[in-house]
């Protein structure tokens, strides 16, 4: 049932950021920001360890697949290993926060990933994202469906 709220939460967010963004004006919604825009960095970086670094040690990965909600990784090892992988499987992938807006503990953003086909031709497609942030780390992060 929270993430059914979350998914509200959302679509008001969205809706009222629009393409070119937006930001919360709190301190707790900088902070929340600041930690978003660092995860990209480390993204970018490919640095397994660094997303660690920002990840609460019970952090949860999930993403949401039509109406079922799926856990990809549950705790701060798994996230590193999984995340190793992932880099491991495309090594030019790269992300863009088209936009980001927080309030309080929850950030929420739109990201675009790039990397290139076994053709090398470069693909991008482009999900939402929730992260819930406490004592300034990622707790949970919901991954919605990728759009082109």
């Amino acid at each position: 049932m929270r993430w059914l709220r979350l998914i509200g939460w959302l679509a008001v967010v969205a809706a009222s950021c629009g393409v070119a963004g937006c930001s919360g004006d709190g301190g707790g919604s900088r902070a929340s920001l600041r930690l978003v825009e660092s995860y990209i960095r480390a993204f970018n970086d490919h640095d397994p360890a660094a997303i660690g670094g920002l990840a609460a040690e019970d952090v949860a990965w999930h993403y949401v697949a039509g109406d079922e909600l799926a856990t990809e990784s549950r705790g701060r090892g798994s996230l590193v290993e999984g995340m190793t992988g992932y880099f491991e499987s495309l090594p030019m992938v790269r992300a863009e926060l088209e936009h980001v807006h927080a309030e309080g503990s929850f950030a929420v953003g739109r990201e675009r990933l790039f990397w290139r086909d076994s053709g090398g031709a470069e693909r991008s497609q482009a999900a939402y994202a929730v992260y819930e942030i406490r004592d300034g780390l990622l707790r949970n992060v919901w991954y919605f469906p990728a759009e082109p």
